[in-house]
């Protein structure tokens, strides 16, 4: 009778660290989901459902943002398209500030976080006009951005 109450504990705590596990692997890969999408403070992006609306966006007072790649006409791979930027007088680690980056006008993502670069993806190949404009925390867009027209093959 002991040996069977003994067997039953036994029995009892393996399944409990099985379960243990199962639920840190399923929760890990759910955290590594969300860091996918969020990884650098990239926010969801919803492409092609919101087009530019340049009447609501406020004065730069100062605040620059370029496109440092691709460069203008530039021929690149829709595999590997990368947009960095470079900022002046504007702080992105400050106040949930952020940048936009749209695909022929229409928004491809909200990058936040101080992070400068952003990789497109789902892009069709052809030419496209690329632009990023910087964003207040109340997500107020500023006037002045920076656009880019380039070519992507697969």
């Amino acid at each position: 009778m002991l040996l069977g109450y003994i067997r039953s504990i036994i029995i009892s705590g393996i399944m409990l660290v099985i379960l243990v596990l199962v639920s840190a692997c399923t929760s890990s890969q759910m955290l590594d989901t969300e860091k996918i999408h969020t990884q650098g403070s990239e926010e969801e992006h919803h492409h092609g459902e919101e087009e530019q609306d340049h009447d609501l966006r406020v004065p730069n007072a100062g605040a620059v943002i370029r496109i440092l790649s691709p460069g203008e006409g530039d021929r690149i791979s829709t595999q590997n398209v990368i947009v960095e930027v470079e900022v002046d007088n504007f702080d992105l680690t400050e106040s949930e500030n952020h940048w936009h980056v749209y695909v022929d006008g229409k928004s491809w993502g909200m990058i936040k976080g101080g992070d400068t670069s952003y990789v497109l993806q789902g892009v069709d190949p052809g030419g496209h006009e690329i632009s990023v404009y910087l964003a207040t925390g109340t997500h107020e867009e500023l006037e002045d951005g920076s656009s880019v027209t380039v070519e992507m093959y697969e």
